[in-house]
C-alpha cells in the first residue's frame, strides 16, 4: 500500500491481488498549502477507510491484501526506500512536517 502527495492531492495505491490494483484520490482537498493536515487511513469491515482532515473521506470497497493491521511489515516516511520502488516510483524525500503516527 502506497499513499502519496502528487501535486498536492493525497494518492492511496494497493494491490487487491486478482483485481489488480485499487487507486483513489482525494481531489477535494489541496494539501500542500503550508497548513497541518490530518490523513487517516483504516479498517471498517472489509472497506479500506481514508480521511483527510475528517472532512473529506474515501470508502474502498474493493478488498487489499497488503494492507494487513498490525503485520504490517514496514512503514517508510519521507520516499520508498530504493530497494522497494518500482520502476516508475519516485524515491526523493518529503519536504515538510509529521507530528505524530500510531
Amino acid at each position: 500500500t502506497t499513499v502519496k502527495i502528487k501535486n498536492g492531492k493525497v494518492y492511496f495505491t494497493s494491490d487487491a491481488g486478482i483485481a489488480g490494483k485499487v487507486e483513489r484520490n482525494i481531489p477535494e482537498v489541496y494539501v500542500a498549502d503550508g497548513h497541518w493536515h490530518t490523513f487517516l487511513i483504516g479498517k471498517n469491515g472489509t472497506a479500506t477507510v481514508l480521511s483527510v482532515d475528517r472532512i473529506y473521506n474515501r470508502d474502498i470497497i474493493h478488498p487489499t491484501q497488503d494492507f494487513g493491521g498490525l503485520d504490517v511489515l514496514t512503514i517508510s516516511l519521507g520516499g520508498i526506500p530504493p530497494n522497494q520502488a518500482h520502476r516508475d516510483a519516485q524515491t526523493a524525500g518529503f519536504d515538510g512536517c509529521i507530528a505524530s503516527m500510531w
